[in-house]
């Protein structure tokens, strides 16, 4: 839902990342942060992307989103030496200086170290975007997530190179509760293992849930129940 409480003069310089772990499930380590963009209105009131995105589609200015969570993410964790990834939209997959900055990014850095996750639906019909983008950055880590179905694209996508596969709450959600969703997360783990693709298992919100996805041998787990965003780590 549209929040009217954001103003529609968003300012790209109001939003900011909020840190969430995405963690071992037999370890409990954190293996890597996904660098989550919140917007802060002039109350420091902290608001989720469904308040804001819409907006900063509206006005074009998700490149200069993009950049922004790319430059304040590596300012914070460049000196941590920690595995982090930003999210990023469809349309930054063809953009020539988002290309030319994650480039210059990684180029001197150990592989995996920084990353970047694309939804299912911004990629399952874009898979050329995809190699090339892989192709130009090697060192780049590449998640895949909202995953929620087993397809030939989805194959392809897994083939291509990408690092990790994340599949949908509501899929998870669904397969803690009823069980409904089994066929289509073995399905995933069967391709995901195919090409030593890791497999997370997101929106992790309750005891049930954690228990489900341990009993679907994903070892990966992130959300709410195990960690919330923060704004440091």
């Amino acid at each position: 839902m549209q929040a009217s409480i954001v103003s529609d003069n968003v300012n790209i310089e109001h939003i900011v990342p909020f840190y969430q772990p995405i963690f071992n499930l037999d370890t409990g380590a954190a293996v890597r942060y996904e660098c989550l963009a919140r917007l802060l209105d002039e109350n420091q009131t902290v608001h989720l992307p469904n308040d804001f995105l819409y907006l900063v589609e509206r006005k074009k200015f998700t490149a200069a989103m993009t950049k922004r969570m790319l430059e304040m993410s590596t300012n914070f964790f460049s000196p941590k030496q920690m595995r982090w990834s930003i999210n990023m939209f469809a349309a930054d997959l063809s953009d020539v200086k988002i290309l030319r900055d994650m480039t210059s990014l990684c180029l001197d850095i150990d592989k995996g170290l920084c990353g970047i996750e694309l939804s299912y639906d911004s990629v399952k019909d874009n898979l050329p975007a995809l190699k090339n983008f892989i192709k130009q950055i090697p060192n780049l880590h590449i998640s895949v997530d909202d995953v929620d179905e087993c397809t030939d694209k989805l194959h392809a996508i897994i083939a291509s190179g990408i690092d990790a596969i994340k599949l949908k709450g509501s899929l998870v959600r669904n397969f803690a509760s009823t069980g409904s969703s089994k066929k289509v997360i073995e399905c995933v783990r069967h391709y995901c293992d195919e090409y030593a693709v890791n497999l997370i298992a997101e929106h992790i919100e309750d005891q049930q849930t954690l228990e489900a996805v341990k009993s679907a041998n994903i070892k990966y787990g992130q959300g709410f129940y195990l960690s919330s965003p923060q704004t440091t780590v």
